[in-house]
């Protein structure tokens, strides 16, 4: 055999995997007895596998040739003016091996991001104005503004996770119980309507149709069952339960006013809150005044004119959302 003739890169790649046949290491074997030169550069092709040994999975039936060739069309492929560039070989099959470690490691970093993307499927996340959105189990949940909300393995599991206020229109599935998890406690149902309000250190829950489990974060043994026009709370300690009074909670929701004998001043507080509106009642003979009606996707506008109709008053706008009544 010709001193100067090369090996095939392959033919060593699998001499070293022991793949090779008698006459193949026959081959080998007379090569690296012809000089020390072919002993050197199997030498450093056989250092590049042992570092290539330290990546795991290990390597095997590896193209060595086609990784160096690879590389070797990108380095020409940038170089303008053809400029030759000599390798030493042991660099050459260093430059094989880190290809092949570039690759391993990002087979194992794409199984990464598919392991994360299956433990988050999708997140919702509001800012000025609610958003509704349709579930993949047919459920639907209205996210109240600066509010988001968390699936993780919906598919499998239907949980997920609140910050804020949502309202839940839940499809029924008694093999898979709809979860939402909370910084206060976590909310159970198989399929129901409810809403969940997370703020200032409380959360409620006020449940508008079925049964709702409602449990402390620190103690699952320590729950409260809410049925419709009920709601429970969680503070600092237990769970409690007790009716709901508030017919206008959900007005971020439906849009709906209700009022029934009521004082005009009470009457007045709801419309601020939900509208986010200051009204000043400059006669305070107007306080305790009784006042029954309700609204309906009504604006701001068309609620103070009703008023102005109905019980004989005086209303102005003196600012952007400020209003006077007299």
């Amino acid at each position: 055999m010709d001193k100067n003739k090369h090996i095939d890169d392959n033919l060593l790649s699998r001499f070293l995997l022991k793949e090779t046949s008698e006459e193949e290491n026959q081959e080998v074997n007379s090569w690296l007895a012809q000089s020390e030169k072919n002993q050197e550069d199997f030498d450093s092709f056989k250092k590049a596998w042992a570092l290539s040994g330290t990546v795991h999975p290990k390597p095997v039936n590896i193209d060595v040739d086609a990784a160096w060739d690879k590389m070797s069309r990108r380095i020409d492929a940038s170089s303008n003016d053809k400029k030759l560039i000599q390798f030493h070989p042991f660099y050459k099959y260093t430059a094989a091996v880190a290809a092949l470690i570039v690759i391993v490691f990002g087979i194992r970093f794409y199984t990464n991001q598919q392991s994360n993307s299956n433990e988050i499927v999708q997140k919702y996340v509001t800012v000025d104005v609610p958003k509704v959105e349709k579930l993949i189990d047919g459920s639907k949940v209205t996210i109240n503004k600066n509010s988001s909300l968390s699936l993780q393995n919906f598919d499998t599991s239907r949980e997920m996770t609140l910050k804020g206020e949502a309202y839940f229109e839940v499809a029924h599935n008694k093999d898979k119980p709809f979860i939402v998890h909370t910084q206060k406690g976590d909310i159970t149902v198989l399929g129901t309507k409810f809403n969940v309000k997370e703020a200032d250190g409380k959360l409620e829950v006020t449940v508008t149709e079925g049964l709702v489990k409602l449990a402390s974060l620190t103690n699952k043994d320590d729950f409260v069952l809410l049925k419709a026009n009920t709601k429970g709370e969680i503070t600092t300690s237990s769970p409690i339960k007790e009716e709901n009074t508030d017919v206008n909670s959900l007005f971020w929701v439906n849009k709906k006013l209700s009022f029934k004998d009521i004082e005009l001043t009470t009457l007045i507080k709801t419309v601020e809150d939900n509208y986010g509106v200051k009204i000043t009642i400059k006669n305070e003979k107007l306080y305790h005044k009784k006042v029954t009606t309700s609204f309906e996707n009504d604006s701001i506008t068309d609620i103070l004119q009703v008023l102005e109709a109905t019980l004989d008053l005086k209303v102005e706008k003196v600012g952007e959302k400020t209003y006077s009544i007299e």
